[in-house]
């Protein structure tokens, strides 16, 4: 339970932030909030790295924190205009996601020798740079550091941490069915969709409930492709979101 009331705080702060966006800026207004929440934690993950480089990552979620209720202090008149319906919406989709990976825990030897460890290095040591280090520093932290933005007041957790990196895969997916969609077969949308799934899941024999980074590194190269070649958009500013 608690784990659902601190993610569920994490979740209605977000998707706030999301709606204000939304309606306060032009760049937002043709993204759903979903889509907007998305890219809040991948850009999220990019600000964390730049403070883990400082050795700031201690601090980063009460820095963060603040900000936001700045913000919302400069836009209370927005917090009085969300759209419920819309915030409900995507605070189920997000809990829906959350209850099919509570149960789920590491199969896979990387996941606990060296993608899982690492996150649990970080968690405890609130730090990239520490001794006595377990895991390949070859290996890149971006993931790890994921994983940190959603077990900072959790502690390290299997089914969390599989929860943040398929969040953001499913979110992927969805934003890349909708560049293709055709809005005159809904049906279609759903199968390709679940296609997609499947063909991921299946090539890269890891499944997309495993923290293995070749997936979601997959899609997030076929999201950019999307961007830059196939959705019709000429606008520079949202391709560059």
């Amino acid at each position: 339970m608690e784990i659902f009331l601190i993610l569920n705080f994490y979740f209605i702060i977000s998707l706030i932030f999301c709606d204000i966006l939304k309606k306060k800026y032009l760049l937002f207004k043709s993204y759903s909030i979903l889509d907007i929440y998305l890219y809040l934690v991948l850009y999220t993950v990019v600000l964390l790295t730049i403070f883990s480089a400082f050795n700031f990552i201690n601090e980063f979620h009460a820095t963060l924190i603040i900000l936001i209720l700045i913000f919302f202090c400069f836009n209370l008149k927005k917090l009085k205009k969300i759209n419920f319906e819309f915030f409900f919406k995507s605070l189920l989709i997000l809990n829906f996601i959350l209850i099919i990976c509570i149960d789920k825990e590491f199969i896979w030897w990387d996941e606990f020798s060296s993608w899982g460890l690492r996150t649990k290095e970080i968690l405890i040591h609130n730090s990239i740079f520490y001794d006595n280090v377990v895991t390949n520093l070859k290996k890149p932290s971006g993931s790890s550091l994921l994983h940190y933005i959603f077990l900072k007041y959790i502690g390290f957790n299997e089914s969390i941490i599989i929860f943040s990196q398929f969040t953001v895969t499913i979110l992927l997916l969805n934003s890349i069915l909708d560049d293709f969609k055709i809005k005159k077969y809904p049906l279609i949308n759903i199968i390709i969709f679940f296609l997609l799934i499947h063909f991921i899941s299946f090539t890269f024999n890891y499944g997309l409930f495993s923290i293995y980074t070749g997936v979601i590194t997959s899609i997030l190269f076929l999201k950019i492709i999307s961007i830059l070649f196939i959705k019709d958009n000429n606008d520079l500013k949202k391709k560059a979101f």
